[in-house]
């Protein structure tokens, strides 16, 4: 062979290098130089291909994004949009991932609805099904066998196993899904005539691209979620008495008094104090639940699993507790949406990821979470 020929090849193949997705830290991706300080990365977590700079680089591992996925999955989602879009290998910059953390993660229905549509993609002929696996940090490097995951994990903004398991049962409740397995390792689900005709009706009314995409960007829809707000924040719901809640009585003690402090909190415009209050005392008031019926949560689809066996609840997070108890009829469908928005505003009790993602709550905000509260309580409680 001419040793030109040979040279060149080398070089075209050294061009393609592995390294760690720089959006999804641990899990594999191929990168190549485009300038000296611009580069294409593509990784089976992100999805697609997409292009980031030396500085932005840099600039994520200051700040410590690596250490919070609720970025990394919302980049991923809006990198999939994009795409969608027709747009090739987006660029991702500092500005680009403030934004989306303004615009903040997706309703849940969303997420089930986007994870729909990516089955229904990945199937090529009628009526197949298609394994999705479990996977861990431990297996996270083996992309091939778990690759239908990690698109599932991408397309519906998911960070876990949990997370796709939850919202699989969704699907599954409506009649678009069906499994042939489902062991807590690997769910084989196959999208059925009704789920292809969910999304046949969704294209027709705003295009293959759009019913994807619509929720994030259309402002008619963000002008039906704040619609949605004011509904919920105008129902009136009343606070149980502290002995109508499933809680042991060494802990009602302090679940009352954390009760009366976000109330005075609330009061006196200590807006933060409201959101973490809110955020304690539901997860206490969950835990109780659990605790008090535990074959019931334990039995859950959507039940926390590690290994194959359900975690013990004291590892349980409160997003896996929110999922659960919603699952078994605990908690209604509003609330369990709504539960997910306090979690998330509870998380920013750690200053520096307030200070990354420029958090300010307000008002409205407090009120949105102590409001949540009081519905979570009336439903486990028995008041709904």
């Amino acid at each position: 062979m001419d040793v030109k020929i040979l040279a060149r090849r080398i070089m075209e193949a050294q061009k393609e290098r592995q390294t760690d997705c720089v959006i999804w830290p641990g899990y594999p991706a191929t990168w190549h130089e485009l300038t000296p300080s611009l580069f294409r990365y593509y990784s089976p977590r992100a999805w697609i291909a997409y292009r980031i700079s030396q500085e932005t680089i840099d600039s994520l591992k200051s700040h410590k994004w690596f250490q919070d996925p609720s970025v990394a999955k919302m980049l991923t989602s809006y990198l999939i949009d994009e795409w969608l879009l027709d747009k090739e290998a987006t660029l991702v910059a500092m500005d680009l991932i403030r934004e989306i953390q303004q615009r903040g993660p997706l309703p849940v229905y969303t997420r089930a609805e986007r994870l729909l549509r990516y089955l229904s993609g990945e199937t090529f002929t009628v009526g197949e099904y298609i394994p999705l696996k479990m996977i861990t940090a431990q297996n996270a490097g083996d992309t091939d066998s778990y690759e239908p995951t990690l698109g599932a994990l991408a397309w519906s903004e998911s960070e876990n196993w949990q997370e796709i398991q939850f919202l699989l049962g969704h699907l599954k409740s409506h009649g678009w899904i069906q499994f042939d397995r489902d062991d807590g390792e690997v769910i084989s689900c196959v999208v059925t005539v009704d789920g292809h005709s969910k999304i046949a009706e969704a294209e027709t009314s705003m295009g293959p691209a759009q019913s994807v995409v619509g929720t994030r960007f259309d402002t008619s829809m963000d002008e039906a979620i704040e619609d949605d707000d004011e509904s919920f924040l105008n129902k009136d719901f009343e606070i149980p008495s502290i002995h109508e809640l499933p809680i042991a009585s060494d802990v009602s003690g302090i679940i009352q008094a954390r009760l009366e402090e976000a109330q005075l909190c609330f009061s006196k415009g200590a807006h933060l104090s409201v959101i973490f209050l809110c955020g304690s005392i539901l997860e206490g008031v969950l835990l109780g639940a659990a605790q008090r019926e535990p074959e019931r949560f334990n039995r859950s689809s959507v039940s926390p699993k590690q290994n194959g066996k359900v975690k013990f609840f004291d590892r349980w997070s409160l997003s896996e507790f929110i999922n659960v108890a919603h699952d078994i009829g605990l908690l209604e469908l509003d609330v369990q949406k709504y539960s997910h928005d306090l979690r998330d505003f509870r998380n920013h009790i750690h200053p520096y990821r307030q200070i990354e993602s420029g958090f300010k709550p307000d008002g409205h905000t407090a009120a949105i979470c102590l409001q949540v509260l009081k519905a979570a309580l009336a439903s486990v409680a028995g008041k709904r």
